[in-house]
């Protein structure tokens, strides 16, 4: 989930994840529940929070920031 948590929306953007997609500058990679993967910053999307599940990790500051540099470039911030 890629959006802050005080704003009272039914919807919230999400960045897909994978372990096998090809890695690129727009997909830092990160690990969530011991395994390598990443965060597909070119491919965004906004989702209904009834469709979430429960979080299955949580990145470690190096790694946000990695995906807030990748999120500047896609969203020209």
């Amino acid at each position: 989930m890629l959006q802050t948590g005080w704003l009272a929306l039914s919807t919230c953007i999400v960045a897909f994840t994978s372990t096998s997609a090809r890695r690129t500058s727009l997909r830092p990679a990160v690990v969530i529940a011991d395994q390598q993967t990443l965060v597909l910053c070119d491919q965004l999307a906004t989702v209904d929070l009834t469709r979430l599940t429960e979080p299955v990790g949580v990145l470690t500051l190096q790694e946000m920031e990695r995906v807030d540099e990748a999120l500047a470039v896609v969203l020209d911030l």
